[in-house]
């Protein structure tokens, strides 16, 4: 029976800090492969921060995260990595997740639901913002 390992990571990420966070992921992939590992696995949201909150408005920033993506999956040359980023196409943009191997970006896959408490966060948040800029928002303040 083959053995295979994974490489589960926890990693401190910075919000926003793409350079930073693409950096440790990258440190960490090299370790893994250092130690025979098959497979590593980053958490959610890993390449922007989370939660990234008013940056996965912006296409710059959303763009530049793909990049960090791109530079991320060169340098995955013996290794199967998993990886959280923002996805963007015609239809929305996502939370994700990338199955990169051997240089190459294998998948992604994304968050079609989401937990309860992002929800209600993403609603106070665009309330708020509708009441920043006038447009009353409809349905109270939302609280927190």
């Amino acid at each position: 029976m083959s053995i295979i390992r994974i490489s589960m990571n926890q990693i401190n990420t910075k919000v926003g800090s793409l350079d930073l966070n693409t950096k440790k992921i990258i440190e960490k992939i090299s370790e893994a492969e250092k130690k025979n590992c098959d497979i590593i696995c980053f958490p959610e949201l890993s390449i922007t921060g989370y939660p990234p909150e008013d940056l996965v408005l912006s296409n710059h920033f959303i763009e530049n995260n793909k990049k960090a993506l791109n530079e991320i999956i060169d340098s995955t040359s013996n290794i199967t990595a998993i990886i959280g980023f923002i996805d963007k196409d015609i239809s929305g943009t996502y939370n994700a997740a990338a199955v990169v191997s051997n240089k190459k970006l294998i998948a992604t896959v994304s968050y079609t639901h989401l937990r309860a408490h992002e929800t209600l966060r993403y609603l106070v948040w665009r309330v708020r913002r509708e009441k920043k800029k006038g447009g009353g928002g409809g349905g109270g303040g939302g609280g927190g």
